[in-house]
């Protein structure tokens, strides 16, 4: 199965790190979940890049590139 779609967000709460206009395209596809073009806004800084994460494995088997500024 392949899933694919665009996230946004105005407001989130995650892991009680508050987060605000998050945007990301999302792509799910042989056992592997895809976040691109991560684009939020956190405390008073940003935060751009990349996730992927194995969603069949045990562990944290993901991988995270990204640029913070202002934080």
């Amino acid at each position: 199965m392949t899933v694919r779609g665009d996230l946004s967000f105005d407001k989130i709460k995650v892991m009680n790190l508050g987060l605000a206009s998050a945007r990301a395209q999302l792509t799910m596809e042989r056992g592997e979940a895809r976040l691109t073009g991560v684009s939020v806004n956190l405390y008073k800084g940003s935060l751009t890049g990349d996730l992927s994460a194995r969603v069949t494995e045990s562990g944290p088997p993901f991988t995270l590139s990204g640029n913070v500024k202002g934080i």
